[in-house]
């Protein structure tokens, strides 16, 4: 960290669940921990399953419990209303002994205009595009962030330029931190590893040895573009019915699941699966020949880097947001716009040249262990933070 002395840090965190954002706050916080020049204490917005593993780590307090704002009960409405503004206070006064706020998302707005009344500097890590930018303005939780951090960190490109061309945020303001993994390529590497994941996962969802399976992974929803997953496989379902399919994941809603069962169900759906959630694990994704991200909108999905570990090439629309940037053609296959025949077409190809599908995920192995796992690569890109804020 730039210069000797010790920083003391405030970390906002928002949700405490087992999602990308707050595993990779996760990964980074393990890392700057390390360093005798850093003091983190975290603040989490609402309490979840990731908050015992923050504690292990460092001090951890919560502002909002999980139920908070789904109350049936009134007392418990009332206790966890007050229970709120102490923690705020509480949170205040460990901000007024800090050096720096460095807030994991665009939408802590709200928190950070209380905590204003200390001084500090404020690092926003912005995971966000577009449609939840705007969603979160008209909540009021965006724009402070928007204004008053001295600097906004971005994880990909697409997330820096539309911060500029859509948000007006100055350039300089802008900086790059990238996504950290703290992976063992040795455990990556090992064979034996993998093929007792692959066996168990086919055991599991009914998949037979040698079979060719297109992967999706995420919270089936609009914006994941599950729907047009659906799309390509009942596309590619007409043409070749030895291509299979598989999504790792829960719904977004009840309403949702019924739609996409329904759209499923519109035409064969015997070589697809729905597997539900699974535990995390790098080896989750190993079944699979080619991962297909059919996102909308997408900052930087940590899936692609994931899928990439397992040396898994990707498919990627190009308007989907950040990932085109990692994909490019090297370490995948990016489609113009959000052509379902584009898809089908080129998984049918791949179908029948495993040579491409290998070498593709070859780039995509040393590209993800380049940017995403090299820890001194992220500490200098922090350090470089903290002298944003310091110029």
């Amino acid at each position: 960290m730039p210069g000797n002395k010790r920083i003391d840090i405030i970390v906002l965190g928002h949700e405490a669940s087992l999602s990308g954002a707050p595993l990779l706050l996760m990964n980074l916080l393990e890392l700057l921990q390390r360093q005798d020049s850093v003091h983190i204490r975290l603040s989490v917005h609402r309490d979840g399953p990731l908050v015992q593993t923050y504690a292990k780590y460092f001090p951890v307090l919560v502002l909002k419990s999980a139920d908070y704002g789904r109350e049936k009960n009134i007392a418990r409405k009332i206790s966890n209303f007050i229970r709120n503004k102490i923690q705020l206070l509480r949170l205040l006064k460990m901000t007024w002994n800090s050096d720096l706020i460095f807030s994991n998302t665009i939408i802590n707005g709200k928190v950070l205009k209380v905590l204003a009344l200390a001084g500090r500097p404020v690092i926003t890590y912005v995971h966000e595009l577009e449609n939840v930018i705007d969603l979160y303005l008209r909540y009021g939780d965006a724009g402070y962030s928007l204004k008053q951090s001295s600097v906004l960190a971005y994880p990909s490109l697409k997330v820096r330029n539309t911060l500029v061309e859509k948000y007006k945020v100055d350039q300089h303001r802008l900086m790059p931190l990238n996504y950290y993994f703290p992976v063992d390529s040795q455990l990556l590497g090992q064979q034996e590893m993998r093929d007792l994941a692959i066996q168990s996962f086919r055991n599991r969802f009914g998949f037979s040895a040698g079979d060719f399976i297109v992967g999706g992974m995420g919270l089936a929803s609009a914006r994941k573009g599950t729907d047009l997953f659906i799309e390509v496989y009942h596309a590619v379902r007409r043409k070749n019915a030895e291509i299979r399919f598989c999504w790792i994941g829960d719904f977004e809603t009840a309403t949702i699941r019924e739609e996409l069962l329904q759209k499923l169900n519109q035409g064969n759906p015997d070589n697809f699966v729905f597997t539900g959630v699974l535990p995390h694990s790098y080896f989750n994704l190993a079944p699979f020949e080619i991962f297909f991200l059919s996102s909308r909108e997408d900052p930087y999905p940590l899936v692609i880097l994931e899928a990439a570990m397992m040396k898994i090439p990707a498919i990627c629309f190009a308007d989907s947001g950040g990932i085109p940037e990692f994909v490019d053609n090297d370490a995948g296959w990016t489609i113009p716009g959000f052509d379902v025949n584009f898809v089908c077409n080129l998984l049918i190809d791949l179908y029948k040249n495993r040579s491409a599908i290998a070498a593709k995920g070859s780039v995509a192995y040393n590209k993800v262990m380049d940017r995403h796992t090299d820890a001194s690569l992220i500490l200098q890109q922090f350090n470089d933070l903290i002298k944003g804020i310091q110029r």
